[in-house]
C-alpha cells in the first residue's frame, strides 16, 4: 500500500508528475484546468475586492446615519426650547 504512495517532497509541493491524478483531471485537461483555476482565482480577487469596497462603504454610511439622528435629536431640542422661550411668562 505505500509503494503505491507518491514520495513525499520537501516544502509540502505536490510532485508535478502526480498532479493530473491528484487533481482528477488527465493530461490532455490539465493545461484548461489550470487556466480555469487561474481564472477563478481571479475572480476571487475581484470578487474580494468589491466586497471590500462595500463594507467600507456601509460603514460610512452608518457613521452618518448615526450623526444624521443625532443631529436631528439636537434640533428637536433646540425648537423644544425656542418653543419654550416664545410660550414664556406672557
Amino acid at each position: 500500500m505505500l509503494a503505491g504512495m507518491p514520495p513525499i517532497i520537501p516544502g509540502g509541493k505536490i510532485d508535478p508528475a502526480m498532479l493530473p491524478t491528484s487533481l482528477g483531471v488527465t493530461r490532455e485537461l490539465e493545461p484548461h484546468y489550470r487556466k480555469l483555476k487561474a481564472e477563478e482565482e481571479k475572480l476571487r480577487h475581484e470578487l474580494d475586492a468589491k466586497q471590500d469596497k462595500l463594507r467600507q462603504g456601509l460603514v460610512v454610511w452608518d457613521r452618518l446615519e448615526l450623526e444624521s439622528k443625532a443631529w436631528k435629536t439636537r434640533v428637536d431640542f433646540n425648537e423644544q426650547s425656542m418653543m419654550g422661550l416664545t410660550e414664556g411668562p406672557a
